[in-house]
């Protein structure tokens, strides 16, 4: 009572008794990535081979680094080391094969000696040492005692990522430092040091366990082909597999991903190969990713996006002969998760695979590590456009040839990639932003319907306009209108519904009278009426080209959301 009558002189005094105050704890870190495999593994583990370059020293140095960074290490969350099941190493390779590794691991053991695997085949598939080889010149994929126990746990961090992505408490973004790496691993075979293919379990893990994933992007940035990956699921049309890799014939390791392989059955044109030249650099990586993985990734729309981090393309590394800046690798991972936060909710796992100089692999994950934890505050809340902006540090050609081959053969696939401009079509008179208006509209909530496609031609018949043919060809998020003949226009406007374009000296605005402008010269203005699409959610004016020896104009338009009917396009008379 005491107490209580205190309290109450006191709110006499100043105002009424506040609550007590809550006890002070220690502030919980808002953690932005997790992390696996980043335990210090006790036993034999998976090697290491005198001179070989997947060796234990890779990951050591990537984990000291981020360890003396503790700023930076303390956004991340560890995850705790798990090792995959049988049935869990099965969704992807065969009973067989899994068998045939465990039986190799086991004389590695008793004999106190690495063996490698056969070059054709699974392993020990016609009994015990019928296909296992000794160390030669040319052996590249071993197994020691420790391997399997090393190749499950690395498998286990990434599924581990994948539950905590899953979880809406948990960060949806995160990093595996596996080792051995996994993408040249198919279903029955293991090389290129791959034992188990750690993203594509993964993958088909998240498919097979979460109902709200359908459909699964990998994207491989390895400077080598992950044949693997893309054998396992080149039947299939839920799981896209887009590689750019270094690609000289026969010359390069693993010799495959050619544009012109492209999946097969129901999986035709669900594997995506950019091939490019020795010695690439950031400017033709950061190029495949704005031509090739950003339309396909938003036309296939999944529910979850991997990465199979290869850091073999950096510069120094000596392997990849190639010249990628490692500052290259964080910007790509800041827009490959601006592209996750549009698109899947934020489901981003890097897995890592090649990168053999140490100190160069190191540099590369701190940079991703650092983007996708610390650099995240600066999009959080204004996502803008992926691979918009290309950094000033992009080095080497971009390789446009071969990024539109790639375009070319997908075009008329089911991604259908917008084929990029040519060196002759830049050549052609293109509109500037000076001389091009558009209608920004208040964004809203964007729906993207299944692919819709038409091709309607449409002669105008009436006097003014009697020669012109206006052709409409629409896809999943962009309209392309084409206009002949017609002289080259001052000006080219985006409304709501509607598509102007104008002749006369001075440009005009919406904000302009349809009378006025009419009444000041009515034959140079000429309207187009969008019917069965909506283009007020952004109508944005993308480009708009004028070809002179063609007499045509190409408007392309952003169409966000569509009735699902065949698009039409009609004249409207001033």
């Amino acid at each position: 009572m005491g107490r209580r009558r205190g309290g109450d002189s006191k709110a006499k005094a100043g105002g009424p008794p506040q609550p007590p105050a809550p006890p002070q704890t220690p502030a919980t870190p808002r953690f932005r990535v997790g992390i696996a495999c980043h335990q210090d593994l006790s036993g034999p583990g998976h090697g290491p081979l005198i001179d070989h370059p997947e060796s234990p020293e890779r990951v050591a140095a990537v984990l000291r680094r981020l360890r003396t960074n503790r700023s930076l290490w303390s956004l991340l969350k560890k995850v705790a080391q798990r090792h995959a099941t049988d049935e869990e190493l099965q969704l992807c390779h065969d009973e067989a094969h899994v068998m045939g590794l465990q039986e190799l691991a086991r004389i590695s053991a008793t004999e106190q000696k690495p063996h490698f695997v056969p070059r054709c085949g699974p392993v020990c598939m016609a009994g015990p040492c019928r296909e296992i080889r000794q160390s030669t010149s040319d052996s590249d994929t071993f197994v020691t005692a420790g391997s399997l126990d090393t190749a499950r746990s690395a498998v286990g961090g990434v599924l581990q990522l994948v539950d905590l992505a899953m979880c809406e408490d948990g960060p949806a973004c995160g990093l595996a430092l596996c080792r051995p790496p996994g993408h040249h691993a198919s279903r029955n075979r293991s090389s290129g040091f791959c034992l188990f293919n750690n993203v594509a379990i993964a993958a088909a893990y998240s498919r097979a366990n979460f109902p709200d994933v359908k459909r699964v992007l990998i994207f491989d940035w390895d400077v080598h082909h992950g044949q693997g990956t893309q054998q396992i699921f080149e039947q299939s049309s839920e799981v896209l597999v887009i590689n750019v890799h270094r690609h000289d014939g026969q010359k390069f390791y693993p010799a495959t991903g050619s544009v012109g392989e492209v999946g097969l059955g129901s999986g035709r044109g669900y594997s995506i190969n950019v091939a490019l030249p020795e010695g690439y650099g950031g400017a033709a990586l950061w190029t495949a990713c704005s031509k090739v993985l950003l339309p396909a990734a938003r036309r296939f729309s999944p529910h979850f996006i991997f990465v199979s981090a290869g850091f073999d393309a950096a510069a120094g590394d000596p392997i990849g002969g190639c010249c990628v800046a490692p500052k290259v690798f964080g910007a790509m991972a800041s827009e490959l998760q601006r592209l996750s936060l549009e698109l899947c909710h934020g489901r981003l796992i890097f897995v890592l695979e090649g990168g053999y100089d140490p100190e160069v692999l190191a540099d590369c994950v701190e940079e991703v590590v650092t983007s996708l934890a610390v650099h995240r505050d600066t999009f959080e809340n204004d996502l803008g456009e992926p691979f918009a902006l290309a950094p000033v540090l992009l080095e080497g050609k971009p390789c446009n040839g071969a990024i539109r081959r790639t375009c070319e053969v997908h075009h008329n696939l089911p991604l259908r990639l917008p084929l990029p401009s040519s060196k002759k079509s830049d050549r052609r008179r293109t509109l500037s932003p000076a001389t091009t208006s558009a209608v920004e509209l208040p964004p809203t909530e964007l729906s993207r319907p299944n692919d819709v496609r038409s091709s309607h031609i449409l002669n105008l018949e009436e006097a003014d306009l009697r020669q012109v043919t206006a052709r409409l060809e629409s896809f999943l998020n962009e309209v392309v209108v084409r206009i002949a003949p017609m002289a080259c226009p001052r000006d080219v406007l985006v409304s709501a519904q509607e598509l102007w374009v104008w002749h006369g000296d001075h440009a005009f605005n919406l904000e302009d009278t349809l009378t006025t402008i009419t009444e000041s010269a009515p034959s140079n203005l000429r309207r187009w009426r969008f019917k069965e699409a909506n283009l007020e959610q952004s109508g944005m004016l993308r480009c708009a080209e004028y070809r002179s020896r063609k007499k045509e104009l190409t408007v392309r338009l952003r169409l966000d959301v569509a009735t699902g009917r065949p698009i039409m396009l009609e004249p409207v008379l001033v």
